[in-house]
């Protein structure tokens, strides 16, 4: 009797693909979205005008205090310190080699990618203002990548919380950045579509695939039987 013929190779890689997939959509949607952002805010002049209208027009009143509070104190390194820590402990603790991929993986990658966007991408002066590129937001990438990499590296139990609080940071640094006319809403929502894309890019690269996915199915009848 010959053994059952089966499609192990072949499930196990239906299976990885099938829980990877909706992390990868996202993160290919969000990247073709930022490319969007980028050249709708940067390279169209109605774009440049209603991003600019919008900055200018924000009201700041209502958020000196909170301005005040988390741009002319310590209140960012202070937390990203803590946040940092925080993270590390976890995955150590955990002993989580994925933790460690998915935190450096969001955090560098986002950081590193709104800093090259920032001096790469060429600003044409399509409403003589003479202002110079500040698209994406570094500030508001760093803050939104730590809250996500302190989110996805928790345990379970506790990632609704974070995302919370994570969620209330990263507004309220939004808020603090365009009012203070520091970033245009576009360089905000560039940063926020960056974090985004590594986010899900790195839950795809780490995402374990359950045993039962991988079970091996046997198709076809035994052959060889008499």
């Amino acid at each position: 009797m010959t053994p059952f013929r089966t499609g192990m190779p072949q499930v196990a890689a239906r299976s990885s693909l099938r829980f990877r997939l909706p992390a990868l959509l996202v993160a290919g949607l969000s990247c073709v979205a930022t490319g969007y952002a980028v050249q709708l805010a940067i390279y169209t002049s109605g774009g440049q005008y209603a991003d600019e209208q919008l900055m200018r027009r924000s009201d700041s009143s209502t958020w000196d205090a909170v301005a005040a509070f988390v741009l002319d104190s310590d209140t960012i390194p202070v937390v990203s310190a803590i946040v940092l820590v925080a993270v590390a402990a976890r995955v150590v603790w955990a002993r989580s080699v994925l933790g460690v991929v998915r935190a450096v993986l969001i955090v560098a990658g986002s950081s590193a990618t709104a800093a090259f966007l920032k001096g790469a991408l060429p600003r044409p002066d399509l409403l003589g203002t003479g202002m110079q590129n500040s698209f994406p937001s570094g500030t508001v990438a760093w803050v939104a990548a730590l809250a996500a990499a302190a989110t996805v590296t928790a345990a379970a139990r506790v990632r609704p919380v974070l995302a919370v609080l994570g969620a209330s940071c990263t507004s309220a640094v939004i808020g603090a950045v365009v009012t203070r006319q520091w970033h245009r809403p576009s360089d905000v929502i560039g940063a926020l579509l960056i974090v985004a894309t590594y986010t899900a890019l790195a839950v795809a690269v780490t995402r374990k695939v359950p045993e039962a996915a991988n079970t091996p199915v046997p198709h076809g009848i035994p052959t060889g039987v008499r």
